[in-house]
């Protein structure tokens, strides 16, 4: 077990939501339950945001979301695999998440 840092760029409706940071929480945790994954705790703080306040252009964010004491070895190639889970995991209004990095 170990802790894992994921930075990650999500591009969603600004008009909708103006939390990238719950929107990677959230994704994060369905997808850990979904493949039945244990972490102790989680933290995630937004870095920054482009776009915030318009319509017609999606509004993107960069998150660092940490995980403790997680089972990385549980799934071969964790950053595709949870990349694919959370992309999965979330709404109508987010265009798309993307893990930049794993540390």
């Amino acid at each position: 077990m170990m802790s894992v840092s994921l930075f990650c760029t999500v591009e969603f409706d600004g008009t909708k939501t103006s939390q990238p940071q719950s929107i990677i929480a959230s994704a994060f945790r369905n997808a850990m339950v979904e493949a039945d994954l244990q972490y102790q705790s989680l933290s995630v703080e937004k870095e920054d945001m482009l776009n915030e306040y318009t319509e017609t252009v999606p509004t993107r964010a960069t998150v660092t979301l940490t995980a403790e004491a997680i089972d990385v070895d549980a799934v071969a190639d964790f950053r595709p695999w949870i990349e694919r889970q959370m992309n999965h995991q979330v709404g109508d209004s987010v265009y798309g998440v993307t893990i930049t990095a794993l540390s």
